[in-house]
Order: structure tokens, then sequence, then C-alpha cells
């Protein structure tokens, strides 16, 4: 089910979320947020696996869907659009003043097509990110790592962000991004 909607977190934290589904698509506290505007929101110590769009915060936003002031830490595994706060930020969608502290670990797919960021896994379709960054280790396994992005397309714009973590990669690794493709 998509979350459309407000979610106003007030400052409060969310401490040892767990969610095991290596076999799921669109796993995080949100799998799958549409026109929804996500606020305040404060998740430590996560320990998270899904299969595709994973990410703490939520496995994909899109359609004009806004995130502000959210962080998170802890450490997520995914195969495809993994991050640390957003897997897939998507059609619009912004995240602005928030960063992720979480280690981000790739697990293999059978296709061998993979995407690991510190803060999102793949920001496209005239996004944006706006006055954010990670720190987190991002371990990718065969392409596309970032220590922010792993993949920026079309249109998405990025300002006044960066990272810091630790980066590891075999094909299209980068400290910011690990491939832009416009």
């Amino acid at each position: 089910n998509q979350f459309y909607g407000n979610f106003n977190g007030s400052g409060y934290t969310i401490s040892g979320l767990t969610i095991n589904r290596p076999e799921t698509n669109y796993v995080g506290l949100f799998g799958w947020a549409r026109e929804a505007n996500l606020s305040f929101i404060g998740l430590v110590d996560v320990n998270i696996i899904g299969k595709q769009r994973v990410g703490a915060l939520a496995g994909q936003l899109r359609d004009n869907s806004w995130a502000d002031n959210c962080y998170s830490t802890g450490n997520v595994k995914g195969q495809l659009f993994a991050s640390g706060l957003v897997g897939n930020l998507y059609y619009g969608s912004t995240i602005v003043t928030c960063y992720s502290s979480v280690n981000v670990e790739m697990v293999l797919s059978p296709d061998g097509n993979q995407q690991a960021g510190g803060l999102v896994g793949r920001a496209s379709y005239n996004s944006f990110i706006l006055n954010s960054f990670a720190t987190g280790k991002v371990q990718g396994l065969t392409s596309f790592t970032g220590g922010l992005i792993a993949l920026v397309t079309d249109g998405t714009i990025v300002e006044n962000c960066y990272a810091t973590g630790e980066i590891f990669g075999e094909r299209s690794v980068g400290g910011l991004v690990g491939a832009l493709q416009l």
C-alpha cells in the first residue's frame, strides 16, 4: 500500500527499527510514499534488509513527495536502489535538510544491476536534494555506488550537499555520486 498524506515526527525519534524482508521491494519506515510530506523524523540504529528500493525512511518517494529535517543511523542492506534514507527519489520529489549516517551494504542480485548510495539510491525525473549529507560507509558490489547518491538522472538537482563516508565498489564509484546520466 502506498502512503499518501503528511507525517510530522515532531522531532521525536524511532529507535531500533528492524525490518528483515530480503525478498520484498519498497522497504523502509514508509515502503512507498506518494504525494506525501514526511518531516522531522529521526530514525536511530535501524537494521533494515530488503530487495529493491530500500531506505531507512522510505523505499520510494515519488510524485512531488517531500522529506525535510529527517535523519537516520544504523544499517541497510539491499540489491537495487538501496540507501541510508530513501531508496528511490522520483518524479519531482524533494529531500531537504536531511542526513544519513547509515552503513549501506549491497546484496548480490541475479542480474548484477545494483545501486547503493549513502543518502539516496537513485534520484531521477526532476527531483531535488538540497542542504543534505551522508556520513555512512557504502559497500557496493558491481555498479553505481555513491557516497551521497548512487545514480542521478533526468534533470535532478543536487545543491549544497556532501558525503564523507568510506565508499567501496567495482564500477561507477564516486565520493558524491556514482553515476550521472542526464
